[in-house]
């Protein structure tokens, strides 16, 4: 098992090299800081995706079980798209973040109690 960690461990930071590295064009510093911070959001977003599905699992008592595989993701997609179609694009941008985040986070909570 630990074996297989190290290796997936060096593959990660291979590609993430590679990633950083090739296309550049001397030193490029715009390009070195966007790809950056590009590989630093994309490791956040894997780590919150692996903590949430961990606790999912652990509430549901079910280690199949995560929020993809019931539609959770799919259901924000439409939440997102039901907003832009009922308010319109011009009009939802005026609106805050904030507003976006609550009207989306008592939609998914009301649909996942019902389910």
């Amino acid at each position: 098992m630990r074996k297989k960690m190290l290796i997936l461990s060096f593959l990660t930071l291979g590609m993430i090299g590679i990633f950083i590295l090739v296309g550049l064009n001397g030193f490029d510093e715009y390009a070195l800081k966007s790809r950056f911070l590009q590989i630093a959001a994309i490791i956040i977003a894997a780590i919150c995706i692996a903590v949430s599905t961990v606790i999912f699992q652990t509430l549901c008592n079910n280690k199949i079980l995560t929020p993809a595989i019931i539609g959770l993701d799919s259901l924000y997609m439409l939440l997102q798209s039901a907003l832009i179609f009922s308010f319109g694009a011009a009009n939802l941008s005026v609106y805050k973040n904030d507003i976006n985040f609550l009207i989306t986070l008592v939609c998914m909570v009301v649909f996942s109690l019902g389910l």
